[in-house]
């Protein structure tokens, strides 16, 4: 038993071809003549705003409209509140209260750890930017020594859920990073190899 999707376009080839998806419950054959099979996009450059400003979008929400557009992995901005730039959150911070709740001590490791403590399984793929700027405020670069063990190929025992969310690249998403400190997050950039995603 299965279902058949007749008629449906490769997105690179424009060849038509049948999909069979094997089914226990049915046999049947789907007209797909207007479908095209592709594989998952990616989005380099999405705010899922969590933590701290979830009323704007969730890590949930997010991954829920980008799995429907056919997105399985996306890269998450630091713009979230706290800021991530891999610093330690302390009591009474905004937006610290869920991510020490959590067991967590920055919102590196609450965003890592996120499926585990909410209990969910999220339909796509992420990768974490962290911040170029302390706090996002353009003052300081941020330290490599805040963010840079949450890295892929870091030494240092990572658990599952650390490797599949790693922090890949680094911004301060929605502010350009000031001239007076644009040298020293190059430097950042050169010594870590991470991409500099710059507005």
């Amino acid at each position: 038993m299965a279902v058949t999707f007749t008629n449906i376009r490769v997105w690179d080839t424009g060849e038509r071809i049948d999909l069979i998806v094997p089914d226990e419950t049915r046999d049947v054959a789907l007209d797909a003549s207007a479908l095209t099979v592709a594989p998952g996009l990616e989005d380099p450059h999405v705010h899922f705003r969590d933590p701290g400003q979830t009323y704007k979008e969730s890590m949930v929400s997010g991954c829920a409209a980008a799995a429907s557009g056919g997105y399985t992995n996306v890269l998450i901005m630091p713009n979230t509140v706290p800021a991530m730039d891999g610093q330690r959150v302390h009591e009474g911070e905004p937006g610290a209260k869920e991510i020490l709740d959590a067991g967590c001590s920055n919102v590196i490791d609450y965003l890592q750890h996120y499926e585990q403590i909410h209990d969910v399984t999220l339909p796509v793929r992420y990768e974490l930017c962290v911040c170029a700027t302390k706090d996002r405020a353009g003052k300081v670069p941020s330290d490599p020594a805040d963010w840079a063990w949450y890295m892929p190929g870091h030494d240092g025992e990572k658990d599952a859920a650390q490797i599949a969310h790693p922090v890949t690249a680094m911004s301060d998403d929605g502010s350009a990073v000031p001239a007076p400190v644009l040298r020293a997050v190059f430097q950042n950039v050169k010594d870590t190899g991470l991409y500099l995603i710059e507005h």
